[in-house]
This record gives C-alpha cells, sequence and structure tokens, in this order.
C-alpha cells in the first residue's frame, strides 16, 4: 500500500462460513476486488487491502483493514465514511466493509 495516496479505514464483517475457504487466508495485505453496495456489482475494481491485525488465525480474525485503489484512476471509485465496500473474490462476496475514515491526502 502506498500510504501516499488516498485510502479508506474499514470495519470488516465476513460474510464466508468456516467451511468456506478465503484464497489469502493468512497475508496481510492482498489484492482482491470489490465495489460500493449501493452501486452493485458494475462498480467492481482492484483494490489492495492491508489488514490492521495479525492474520494468524486466517483473515477471519481481521476486523479492520485500509483500502486502497490499485491503480490511481480509480481512486475517485473509493467509498465514502458510512458506506459499505463489499470484498470480492472474482465476483463472489467474502467480506462486507464499512467506511470508518477516508484519507484523501495523507501527506498532510
Amino acid at each position: 500500500m502506498n500510504k501516499n495516496r488516498p485510502y479508506v479505514i474499514v470495519s470488516i464483517k465476513w460474510l464466508l462460513t468456516a467451511e468456506e475457504e478465503f484464497l489469502y487466508p493468512r497475508d496481510p495485505r492482498v489484492a482482491i476486488t470489490g465495489y460500493r453496495a449501493g452501486r452493485g456489482i458494475g462498480d467492481i475494481f482492484s483494490v489492495v487491502v492491508e489488514f490492521l491485525e495479525a492474520v494468524n488465525s486466517g483473515t477471519r480474525g481481521a476486523t479492520r483493514a485500509t483500502i486502497q485503489a490499485l491503480a490511481e484512476e480509480m481512486e475517485s471509485r473509493l467509498p465514502t465514511v458510512g458506506e459499505t465496500f463489499v470484498l470480492t473474490a472474482g465476483t463472489k462476496p467474502v467480506a462486507d466493509c464499512v467506511v470508518l475514515e477516508k484519507i484523501l491526502d495523507p501527506k498532510q
């Protein structure tokens, strides 16, 4: 994650059951897709998620993360405070994230 670019801090509610596997079970930082819930799956774009807790027990142990658009051109599509952002594996929803804070100019 490039902390010199805009990002959001989110709380995470995992949608996976204990039997379902997530592609990146122990990585603290992943490239994945997601979309703003109010705009639907047609709004899907690539993001980088950095979990703010240790994920020794797998990603389902993480409850907070930062999310940044993978490409600078997609930064305007980041959700706003209070908005729900759905993380996906392909088109399958894996987590609902509520934006707690939006950092537009990290250099300040």
